[in-house]
């Protein structure tokens, strides 16, 4: 009988004391997410400028490198019918060069800086962004500004690239779990607008032309729909006053 005693203490105190190390765990768990929650909003220093951009920044010279995301809040679910994919494509074209930047100049400057630049559309929002090093922080900034205020959307290149996107629309044809996603979410949303596709349909991409664009852009590519952040190897004050420049011409419009 003692020995069963002994037995249910060792199991008592052994039980203990594994509850006693997972309480320990998830309090250090719960500090480290705390503080690393800190870490990341501390600092961030956000601004509405005159034209309604919001600017989000946030210095961190832990690494030479900075990255800057520019927010349109627009995206499929903001199309009418006829728009489908229309958000898209200008996403496809807004690199295609500028008034200052010809076609191609645009990836080849940050390329040349040791950069990435790239793009993405999601049902709510379009976002454009630039990755690259500190010392090169102003030639992303004038790089990605630039191509978001002043894209030319080229006839010639438009053709083009509807080509392109048309191909990508008939490969996501024979991928199945595509399929069964954009069946999915049909299925889910019905008529709203969560129920198209991104991409589009054939016959709206085919229809899409210059003025069909620019009418969009002018309705949503407007400042105070949009937010440019940014974080990384940088000096905040002299980027925000980079950031006014560069958007001095860029007017103010009611969404």
């Amino acid at each position: 009988m003692k020995v069963f005693d002994e037995n249910v203490k060792g199991r008592k105190w052994r039980h203990a004391m594994v509850v006693g190390l997972l309480v320990f765990g998830l309090c250090t768990l719960c500090l480290a997410s705390n503080l690393y929650a800190l870490s990341v909003t501390d600092n961030v220093r956000k601004v509405t400028l005159e034209n309604g951009l919001t600017v989000i920044l946030k210095e961190d010279h832990s690494a030479s490198v900075a990255a800057m995301q520019v927010w349109v809040m627009t995206g499929s679910a903001n199309e009418t019918e006829e728009e489908a994919g229309i958000t898209h494509l200008i996403e496809h074209m807004i690199f295609k060069g500028t008034p200052s930047r010809k076609m191609g100049e645009i990836a080849k400057t940050i390329e040349a800086s040791g950069g990435n630049i790239n793009a993405y559309t999601s049902f709510d929002r379009t976002v454009y962004f630039v990755e690259i090093a500190g010392s090169h922080f102003d030639i992303g900034l004038d790089v990605l500004l630039d191509a978001v205020q002043h894209s030319l959307f080229d006839e010639g290149e438009l053709a083009k690239e509807k080509e392109v996107v048309l191909e990508e629309y008939r490969r996501s044809l024979d991928i199945p779990e595509r399929e069964l996603g954009k069946a999915a979410m049909a299925l889910s949303y019905g008529k709203h607008y969560y129920g198209r596709p991104i991409i589009g349909y054939e016959e709206t991409i085919r229809s899409f032309d210059r003025q069909a664009i620019l009418k969009y852009m002018d309705k949503w590519y407007v400042p105070e729909n949009m937010v440019l952040v940014a974080v990384g190897d940088f000096d905040s004050d002299s980027a925000l006053e980079k950031v006014r420049d560069l958007t001095k011409d860029f007017p103010r419009k009611p969404v």
